[in-house]
């Protein structure tokens, strides 16, 4: 209680507690806090179900952004001084960004983990709605730290599960699948998807939010190969966040679009439904 910071300490924890981050017993200097039980599930790295790399994620990539909002809204394009700030996504996941320089958010391991937590509802849904008992392989393209494989390994005790990526997040996925104990079904291999090299096969190939990433010709050479890799009755499954019709709904897809919007030099949209149509057809 004698120190400076005494009051900005027990404020900033009550915070903590009117948000549900954290619970108190008694007051002032006889408070004791701990962590609430969505805390230690969802915050706690610990935990198998660990969603706090997002909100890092955020800190290190898009609020610096935040910055130069006003100027990349009246232009259309995002100011030199912005993208200094934070390391490009495609030079991240190549592995060619220096972690230790000015650009913030260059580490792939951070990077996915940080899309682990923002993504994992939605591929447990996929895991569990999706009618997989006709499928015996998974392909996961882009599969980031492995948890679409881990989520559909873990609900689909029969399928055959492989998780593709950079070399650069390789370690961040076996990492993932050794914590999930899904090694005897999640394997870990190393692709470039834009290479001349076809897709292996798999009875379903899954790409979860990766096209949202690539301007339109991308889009569709991604799609192309994976159609290729198909066995006849193979199931191709792209997971993205959509802006409903009405663009008031979905908040969470409207954000996700403004924060491409300042990362993706291309021009071509991708968070409407109109733009998904375009893209299959």
């Amino acid at each position: 209680q004698s120190s400076p910071g005494f009051r900005g300490v027990a404020d900033w924890l009550d915070v903590l507690v009117s948000l549900g981050n954290l619970q108190r017993s008694g007051i002032g200097t006889h408070a004791v806090y701990s962590s609430s039980a969505d805390a230690e599930q969802y915050l706690s790295k610990q935990s198998p179900d660990y969603m706090g790399g997002h909100a890092v994620l955020y800190h290190d990539r898009t609020f610096p952004q935040l910055l130069f909002m006003e100027q990349s809204l009246r232009t259309g394009e995002q100011p030199e001084a912005a993208r200094s700030l934070v390391a490009p996504v495609r030079d991240t996941f190549a592995g060619a960004v220096d972690t230790g320089g000015a650009a913030g958010g260059g580490d792939p391991v951070a990077f996915a983990l940080g899309m682990t937590g923002c993504n994992k509802p939605a591929f447990q849904s996929l895991a569990t709605q999706f009618d997989w008992s006709r499928y015996k392989t998974l392909g996961d393209f882009g599969g980031s730290a492995g948890v679409l494989c881990c989520c559909v390994a873990a609900g689909q005790p029969h399928m055959d599960c492989t998780t593709l990526d950079l070399p650069a997040v390789h370690e961040a996925a076996v990492q993932y699948v050794q914590q999930q104990r899904l090694t005897d079904q999640v394997k870990v291999l190393d692709v470039d998807f834009f290479n001349s090299s076809p897709f292996p096969s798999y009875d379903v190939i899954t790409m979860g939010m990766i096209l949202h990433d690539w301007g339109l010709e991308k889009k569709k050479l991604l799609m192309q190969k994976a159609f290729d890799a198909l066995p006849p009755g193979g199931a191709f499954i792209a997971i993205e966040v959509l802006i409903d019709d009405a663009r008031q709904a979905n908040l969470w897809g409207l954000m996700m679009s403004l924060d491409v919007d300042f990362f993706n030099s291309s021009p071509f949209p991708s968070y409407d439904v109109i733009t998904m149509g375009m893209i299959l057809h």
